[in-house]
């Protein structure tokens, strides 16, 4: 019976350290790439706003607008709004929502139509909107005025 026995030859130690620190370059590399496109992605989402404005006044009730202002460039599916304010008549907090069923919210301004069910104080600064969307990746985003 005989033995053979072969001798691999795995080059020089410079040779093995130089692969291994270049490949610890790559790997790195795309880590940091990675990184910048998230904050990049983060950076467009943030600019995202909503807020109401009140449009008109009568003696039994107003109308009130939901704006939405998205500058990125595509638009937004899936949201909802939480509207809330302090109802002067009772002291009590108020929430009502406005979700994706009015529609698509494209690049730029975006109106919706809101009638409040409770009366709201006398300024457009007395309401606050929270936004919810989803982005086309499926990640959630939450803003909140």
């Amino acid at each position: 019976m005989e033995w053979i026995i072969s001798v691999v030859q795995l080059g020089p130690l410079s040779e093995w350290v130089s692969s291994v620190i270049s490949g610890a370059a790559v790997i790195t590399a795309l880590v940091f790439s990675k990184k910048s496109d998230r904050r990049a992605e983060d950076q467009r989402l943030h600019s995202v706003f909503s807020w109401c404005e009140r449009v008109s006044e009568t003696n039994s009730s107003s109308q009130w607008i939901l704006v939405v202002s998205n500058q990125t460039q595509y638009p937004i599916v899936e949201w909802s709004a939480a509207i809330k304010w302090i109802s002067p008549d009772t002291g009590a907090k108020v929430v009502e929502t406005v979700d994706s069923e009015a529609g698509v919210i494209p690049p730029g301004r975006s109106e919706f139509p809101w009638k409040p069910s409770k009366p709201v104080g006398a300024s457009d600064a007395a309401v606050s909107v929270d936004l919810g969307f989803r982005d086309g990746n499926g990640s959630y985003y939450f803003r909140r005025k």
